[in-house]
């Protein structure tokens, strides 16, 4: 459960939790994730040899053929250490191990990184910026970006850069299941021209697949909802009459509460018991 979501509670049912604990271990068959997997291996810089192992376990990987045992992988995301302790390195990106996932976790895969991204919504505009005041209901979505475009990385005490990319900042906005099968025709036209002429990137596209719900405060009870997935527009707000079951397979939809917990709302029944004022 950990290697595949980390810790998060309140997405997953008992039944998918145990399906996910069910794969301690797994075989990978399909030769073109190995060859994908392989290729992004062998990019890897040596950086000599160790037999003290000072990093937590990461991923274990046994490659064999032909029934024989030809190599043992300990993978971490950007470092690979051999069967022999030989250590390599990956300082230009990580390593994509989900090609390896079981083809049954994919569903799954996305409903936990749309739950990350409310988190992630959630943490860097109320928690970083240490406002005591939500954004106004109307512009919430505008004064998350203006929020995080100003974030500066430093070095040796100066400002180097944006800390997120304008397409970084974009892709928070969007649960991942839906972005990947992305709608163009929406039942309201989006204004993109505004947003584009912001950033000054034309090519950008700013949607957001979550919605605020005005009613919420930092005052408010822990468990009133905060934001929620509803249908692609932008700076939207409303209650549960906006909120979709659709990006998600099996059905259903994240909520993000006043306290931060996330709940993934099945039916009907669930939403309309959840407190929006």
């Amino acid at each position: 459960m950990g290697y595949f979501f980390g810790r998060i509670e309140g997405i997953f049912s008992a039944q998918e939790e145990k399906y996910i604990a069910s794969f301690d271990s797994w075989a990978v068959e399909d030769r073109d994730a190995i060859r994908a997997f392989a290729e992004d291996v062998n990019q890897g810089v040596h950086e000599g040899s160790t037999w003290n192992k000072e990093t937590s376990p990461g991923l274990e990987v046994v490659c064999y053929r032909d029934g024989r045992r030809m190599a043992q992988l300990d993978v971490h995301s950007r470092m690979v250490i051999s069967g022999s302790g030989a250590i390599f390195r990956y300082p230009a990106k990580s390593l994509n191990t989900r090609i390896l996932d079981p083809p049954g976790l994919q569903d799954l895969r996305l409903r936990f990184w749309c739950a990350m991204s409310l988190r992630r919504l959630h943490f860097d505009h109320v928690v970083r910026s240490q406002e005591s005041t939500y954004p106004a209901p109307r512009r919430w979505c505008d004064a998350i970006v203006e929020h995080l475009q100003q974030r500066q990385t430093s070095r040796g005490g100066e400002r180097v850069g944006q800390t997120y990319s304008d397409a970084d900042i974009a892709a928070l906005f969007r649960c991942p299941n839906e972005s990947e099968h992305m709608d163009t025709s929406a039942d309201e036209p989006i204004d993109e021209a505004n947003h584009a002429e912001r950033t000054g990137d034309v090519a950008l596209s700013w949607v957001s697949d979550y919605a605020m719900n005005p009613n919420c405060e930092p005052n408010s009870p822990p468990d009133t909802v905060l934001l929620f997935e509803a249908k692609p527009g932008w700076n939207q707000q409303g209650g549960p009459e906006l909120f979709t079951f659709d990006n998600h397979d099996p059905k259903g939809g994240c909520v993000l509460l006043n306290d931060g917990t996330i709940r993934f709302i099945r039916t009907e029944e669930e939403l309309t018991e959840l407190r929006w004022k």
